[in-house]
């Protein structure tokens, strides 16, 4: 069985170490600690389902990330989004013990939460892999 949490590992490793994207944001969490500072970058929703590719092992993977702001407008999380989405687009992402076949965003979005002043954004990722 695969362990989703590889892929989000991997992810977040490559996020982290760009150079571009941290200067945007605060920092990439899986558990945002309290009193975190606003632009910053969470993990959301996790699926996993087995989909076997050409007699192996396969499962398609789809992870969000999450993105929160607190400036003016959609702005600044689309600009975060532009960032997440040419790191994790059709790119290779290296898994130790898994092929990574395919990985895309399937689809984004930013929303005003009830707040009044906090813009959330979801980037939905699919990944295709096999082990």
């Amino acid at each position: 069985m695969f362990n989703y949490y590889n892929l989000q590992k991997a992810i977040y490793d490559k996020l982290r170490s760009d150079a571009v994207l941290m200067t945007q944001i605060t920092g990439v969490y899986d558990n945002v600690p309290q009193e975190t500072s606003y632009p910053f970058i969470s993990f959301g929703k996790n699926y996993s389902k087995k989909f076997d590719i050409l007699g192996k092992n396969g499962f398609e993977q789809k992870l969000d990330i999450e993105i929160w702001s607190r400036e003016g407008g959609k702005k600044q999380s689309a600009s975060i989004i532009e960032s997440v989405y040419s790191l994790l687009h059709n790119v290779n992402i290296s898994i130790v013990g898994i092929t990574v076949i395919s990985i895309e965003v399937i689809s984004y979005s930013i929303s005003l939460q009830n707040d009044g002043y906090t813009y959330h954004g979801v980037i939905n990722l699919r990944a295709i892999l096999s082990n």
